[in-house]
């Protein structure tokens, strides 16, 4: 509609241009020294006309020529640009999905671009981390000359990354802790702080910074556990078996973290180291009531034959409750055996070899029946003792 009302407006202004134009009689006479030249004022208007059109069309094509150099460049850095920016997602998507080859293209493209930026940067260090090519990561990061207040905090973290791939845990410590404050309580910046002060075997700091940090740093479930396991071992360690140092080990202990059974074998061990076994009898006993944990059944093993007494109500009740479970099964029978109830060790052992048939079942069969004076039970054992040892197939 908006182009059909110019048309008719021109169309119109031309006709009557037209008609003002026959009625027009004037004239318009330019005298030159020997000359004298007449020219109708329709005439003349045209001519002026077409003058303007072509001054103002001459000046426009002047202008456009003085920036097409200028044009020409920003089309092909907005090419350069796109491409990089396209470049850079590939490769972020390929570092997100772990596929590796894809990141290397990608970022081989960007570099292509002969343009640099902070995402770029930043993208190129993570996928060299990922892959462990710790010396690219380290040229990246040394290259990168651009300081800016709000990347401090990114290429702190990456450079603290770098330090701990490289098992430098002084020097992440100290990138963490030069980060300003605000930065500090970020997910990523505690838990390479955490790192570092257990790889600096500074065990009571890094305890006390994960129960600060525990509901923000940046940790799994898994490595949540394997990060206060490995904290506990070397508290123990510390503690030197000292009874009273493993004693407000476990009484500064909170609930939360005797639910891990890295913590939980850790303190055992040091109350078992130092000399309290009935402690850690206690401590396992409560921990595997909760959740019979297979990783905590040896060393319940070694405390339950210390404490058979203070053991065997929980054993016998554990046995009932899980029959399927063959660790359990074995320890109830030493338990039994060290109580001296000969005929329910028998019994435990036998169900045991039933399920599980080995040369060490057999062998603790055969020394039990001949403590209970049945040597032809004790016979019959050490024949299949022989067969596990494949001492009945030797030549006489």
């Amino acid at each position: 509609m908006k182009k059909l009302t110019v048309f008719i407006f021109i169309l119109v202004a031309a006709v009557a241009v037209t008609l003002l134009g026959q009625e027009n009689t004037g004239k318009v006479v330019l005298f030159l020294p020997s000359y004298r030249i007449d020219f109708s004022l329709n005439f003349v208007l045209i001519v002026l006309s077409l003058l303007v059109v072509l001054v103002w069309f001459g000046t426009g094509v002047l202008k456009a020529s003085l920036q097409a150099p200028e044009k020409i460049r920003a089309y092909f850095a907005e090419r350069r640009q796109k491409a990089l920016r396209e470049a850079n997602t590939h490769a972020l998507m390929a570092l997100i999905t772990g596929d590796e080859v894809s990141a290397e293209k990608a970022l081989n493209a960007a570099r292509k671009t002969d343009l640099s930026d902070d995402l770029s940067l930043y993208i190129r260090v993570l996928s060299a981390l990922q892959a462990n090519r710790l010396d690219i990561a380290d040229n990246l990061l040394n290259q990168h000359k651009h300081d800016a207040k709000s990347t401090r905090p990114a290429l702190g973290v990456l450079r603290a990354r770098l330090a701990l791939a490289k098992a430098n845990h002084s020097q992440a410590y100290q990138v963490v802790e030069l980060l300003p404050a605000s930065c500090k309580a970020y997910p990523q910046v505690q838990r390479v702080r955490l790192m570092a002060l257990a790889g600096l075997l500074r065990w009571q700091e890094a305890l006390t910074h994960y129960r600060k940090s525990r509901q923000t740093v940046a940790l799994s479930e898994t490595e949540r556990s394997a990060f206060l396991s490995v904290i506990y071992e070397g508290l123990v360690l510390n503690a030197q078996c000292k009874p009273t140092a493993i004693e407000d080990l476990l009484s500064q202990s909170t609930p939360d973290e005797l639910q891990v059974p890295g913590v939980i074998r850790a303190i055992g061990e040091g109350l078992l180291c130092a000399g309290m076994p009935n402690a850690a009898c206690t401590l396992l006993q409560t921990a595997l009531q909760k959740d019979l944990l297979e990783e905590l059944l040896p060393l319940y093993q070694k405390v339950a034959s210390l404490c058979s007494r203070q053991s065997l109500p929980f054993v016998e009740l554990a046995v009932r409750k899980h029959p399927d479970q063959l660790k359990l099964l074995e320890i109830a029978g030493e338990v039994l055996e060290r109580e001296q109830l000969w005929g329910k060790a028998i019994a435990r052992f036998e169900t045991l070899y039933q399920k599980a048939p080995s040369a060490h079942v057999a062998g603790k069969l055969e020394r039990l029946y001949q403590t209970a004076s049945q040597p032809d039970k004790a016979r019959q054992w050490r024949e299949k003792l022989k067969t596990h040892l494949g001492l009945n197939k030797l030549p006489a």
